[in-house]
């Protein structure tokens, strides 16, 4: 300090640069100061206690969105009466650490000098700002930066604890200099926003968890679709998607974890510029050997419903037609399942079992059906009798803690035998 003025340097994260509206009151020791950072504005409050060369205050950044206690000790080699004018007494310095903000300050100004008050510069006014966009002080649910977009990135609002159950969700594709809301025709029944996930695949698809389940949009935000699935209505808190598979899974609070495959979902985007029908997705299948329960001790074990056997097919159409199948073609081109679908208008979804139905029994016929084996398929999406689209190649792929195949027809026997002793037929 020189004759009462403060001035000072900042480095942070959010930028670096001199502190601007600086105020310091000598008699009652209280200094604020003003740093406009690229990203971010924040309010400086300190109560400066010149004997110990300590000071401790509040910071407020975002027009009063977020507020952070501080402390900050004098520099490291600066002593108390240092030279006017000198570099240490001058100029202060604040850096951002992990544990808060840390600031180090010059020598005080002359004992007895009349109170001084220094103004700096005003900072230009940031239209967009969060602070802007919501009614007060919100507790951050989420921050996600976005896999595809460096400058993007999210934020969610639980509003809950300021008797605000709206769900807010924003974005900015500058760092977060600025934000737009991304609420869409999300309904205030959705309830707090808990956590966002951006999808492995395609930027334009997110996911939400909220206080009462999770909503999808498939335009990056622009409209949200409540998952219509077997999810009750649970708080969501958590979100993350298997990067082998594509599966969503949900952590709730009260239901335990819920897994989806939303691998469709993604080329949803895509599909919906496009009025013909079309096969969303055909996924591998990984085969699984299954396992004997004998010799279990004790009481029954909790286990989650598996999906079906087989893979699983999503197509989408338009409007409805007369009638549709998805056809299974092996390796040389024989069709080995026709599976039927809904007709109307929509997503839907059928299972293929990997049961082989139209000639590729192994020269069994009709005595017994059989397996598919691991190998490359194909699935084509026929609609009133034609084609819908170039066929879709997928993989059967044989479980990993087999060395051959065998076992495939060891399990179609005792499935067989089991049939036979219960009087069905294994005939189709």
């Amino acid at each position: 300090a020189e004759s009462g003025r403060v001035s000072g340097q900042i480095k942070s994260d959010v930028g670096d640069g001199p502190l601007t509206r600086v105020r310091y009151k000598q008699s009652s020791k209280d200094l604020d100061f003003r740093f406009v950072g690229e990203t971010l504005t924040m309010d400086f409050e300190a109560h400066v206690d010149l004997e110990d060369g300590s000071m401790a205050g509040t910071i407020v950044a975002a027009g009063g969105a977020f507020r952070f206690e501080w402390t900050g000790t004098r520099a490291s080699g600066s002593k108390r009466g240092a030279a006017k004018g000198s570099d240490t007494a001058r100029n202060g310095r604040i850096k951002a650490s992990p544990n808060g903000v840390q600031v180090t300050t010059g020598d005080k100004s002359e004992a007895g000098s009349a109170e001084k008050v220094v103004e700096g510069e005003d900072e230009e006014f940031i239209d967009g700002t969060l602070d802007q966009l919501i009614p007060g002080r919100r507790y951050i649910s989420e921050i996600v930066p976005s896999r595809f977009e460096e400058k993007r990135v999210y934020v969610t609002l639980d509003g809950h604890r300021s008797d605000d159950t709206l769900p807010y969700i924003f974005v900015s594709e500058d760092k977060g200099r600025t934000w737009s809301p991304l609420r869409g025709n999300l309904p205030d029944e959705a309830g707090s926003v808990r956590t966002l996930h951006e999808d492995l695949n395609n930027e334009d698809v997110l996911y939400i968890g909220t206080e009462h389940g999770i909503y999808c949009s498939i335009d990056r935000g622009t409209s949200w679709t409540r998952f219509n699935s077997n999810l009750p209505t649970v708080p969501v808190h958590d979100l993350a998607q298997h990067e082998g598979t594509g599966e969503l899974v949900a952590a709730t609070h009260g239901r335990s974890i819920w897994i989806a495959d939303v691998r469709a979902i993604a080329r949803l985007s895509a599909w919906t510029d496009n009025s013909d029908p079309a096969l969303l997705d055909a996924p591998d299948v990984q085969l699984f050997a299954r396992t004997s329960e004998r010799g279990r001790d004790g009481s029954h074990g909790f286990i989650g419903s598996n999906p079906p056997r087989g893979t699983v097919f999503t197509y989408a159409l338009k409007e409805k037609v007369r009638e549709v199948t998805v056809e299974v073609h092996n390796a040389r081109g024989d069709i080995v399942a026709s599976i039927e679908g809904e007709a109307a208008a929509g997503v839907h979804r059928l299972t293929w079992d990997l049961v082989l139905r139209n000639g590729d029994n192994g020269g069994r016929g009709r005595r017994r059906l059989r397996r598919a084996r691991p190998g490359t398929y194909t699935a084509t999406l026929v609609v009133d009798g034609e084609p819908a689209q170039a066929p879709s190649t997928f993989d059967v792929v044989n479980d990993p803690r087999k060395p051959s195949t065998a076992w495939i027809g060891y399990e179609e026997a005792e499935e067989a035998r089991e049939k036979a002793m219960d009087g069905e037929e294994d005939r189709e």
